[in-house]
């Protein structure tokens, strides 16, 4: 092997550990995030290899059509800015709600290691009693609570249902992505929710075979959310 390349490979692996062993955001990034994905197509040979790509494209489709950012904007506060699903959701909807800076508000969730902290920092959210979010962080509801009412609220706006109606199809047992992705195939198939959610939790099919035999690749469901394809 070429001594430089060697040289480099070995900087290279140094770097990577180190990355593993900071705290905080370096450390924190959530691996579902994560965009390479290796299988970005449905093989009947291994039916649940394209599950994680279909699953993050719809959720992120979702939430750029939703928030109007891009989804290269998402990626890069998940990979590179090391932002949690939860807190980017939470910041989303805070940002829009009291048309606030989005980076000062992930700024601030880095700084003040807490959300009640960023509330009592920023005077519209600290004066604000009526919007349920701010009171959940106020109150110390865990991110997990706190990211799935904004998911919820944003499948339910851009689905045009109700959120109590979301709610009880993540009471059978669905996430948030799992959730997009389901209510989206079953609008552009004009099928039952219930049917869909049957041929995975019931009979042990995948999502991206579902969507295939829909006749729906994972690049074209990303798309279509994207696009607004309802």
């Amino acid at each position: 092997m070429n001594p430089q390349a060697n040289h480099k490979r070995i900087l290279l692996t140094i770097l990577l550990a180190g990355l593993l062993l900071l705290p905080g955001p370096a450390a924190a990034i959530d691996t579902a995030a994560c965009h390479c994905f290796r299988h970005r197509e449905y093989d009947p040979k291994a039916p649940f290899a394209a599950d994680d790509y279909i699953l993050a494209t719809s959720f992120n489709s979702l939430t750029a059509a939703c928030f109007k950012i891009s989804k290269k904007e998402l990626v890069l506060y998940k990979m590179k800015g090391g932002i949690r699903q939860d807190d980017l959701l939470i910041a989303l909807y805070l940002a829009r709600a009291k048309k606030l800076d989005l980076d000062r508000l992930l700024k601030a969730r880095a700084r003040e290691k807490s959300w009640p902290a960023v509330i009592a920092a920023f005077p519209a959210l600290a004066a604000d009693r009526q919007d349920r979010l701010v009171a959940m962080l106020r109150n110390s509801r865990p991110e997990t609570k706190c990211g799935a009412f904004v998911a919820d609220h944003m499948i339910a706006d851009y689905f045009g249902l109700s959120p109590a109606r979301v709610e009880a199809e993540r009471r059978r047992g669905l996430n948030e992505k799992e959730l997009a992705l389901v209510f989206y195939l079953a609008r552009v198939r004009k099928l039952p929710v219930e049917k869909l959610i049957e041929q995975v939790k019931q009979e042990g099919r995948s999502w991206s075979e579902v969507a295939f035999y829909l006749g729906l690749s994972p690049k074209e469901v990303g798309r279509g959310i994207l696009e607004g394809n309802k």
